[in-house]
């Protein structure tokens, strides 16, 4: 039985052992959604955490968290940007250096195939999914974290102009994350 408890939703087991990968259940479901339109400046080649994040205490030490994240906006150079998250102050997803490049879990996808040229109008996407096995009980807080091989400016939930006409999307931005019984 589930029992809804504002952004929480607490059951006995969501899905059934097996599933997914887990031998145990989905115990503990925490999402947010992020509406607020946003510009934020990021420097080249560094980490910078979304202004949107997710926090919940876990029922138990040693349990998996299934982090599914959803930006929507505009970045100029989405060729060589990178998503990935940050757990309480760490980086992680696939963060490591390896000279030049860029690490990260996900890229943002472009609406269509000439959507690199138009900078104006044109929102990207980025949605992912990430399994982590922290072992805490303690609090935990998951934030989006974008990098880029350039400085530039990032939209969040808005298109770069941001023009008030039918061509100018205005889209939200989420995360969902889902407590797993080992």
């Amino acid at each position: 039985m589930a029992v809804l408890e504002g952004t929480l939703v607490r059951c006995n087991r969501l899905f059934p052992t097996g599933s997914y990968g887990f031998s145990g259940g989905v115990i503990q479901i925490a999402s947010m959604t992020y509406s607020t339109p946003t510009t934020l400046a990021i420097s080249a080649s560094t980490y910078t955490n979304l202004p949107y994040s997710i926090s919940f205490t876990p029922k138990r030490s040693g349990n998996k968290f299934l982090i599914y994240t959803r930006w929507c906006g505009e970045v100029v150079e989405g060729w060589n940007t990178t998503f990935c998250l940050d757990r309480n102050g760490t980086k992680i997803g696939n963060t490591h250096t390896d000279g030049l490049k860029n690490p990260g879990i996900a890229v943002p996808v472009m609406s269509y195939a000439a959507a690199a040229s138009n900078n104006d109008s044109t929102p990207e996407a980025c949605q992912f999914w990430f399994s982590d096995s922290p072992n805490t009980s303690s609090t935990l807080t998951y934030t989006p974290v974008i990098r880029s091989s350039a400085a530039q400016t990032f939209r969040i939930n808005r298109t770069w102009t941001d023009s008030n006409t039918s061509s100018f999307e205005r889209m939200i931005s989420g995360m969902i994350v889902l407590e797993v019984s080992q």
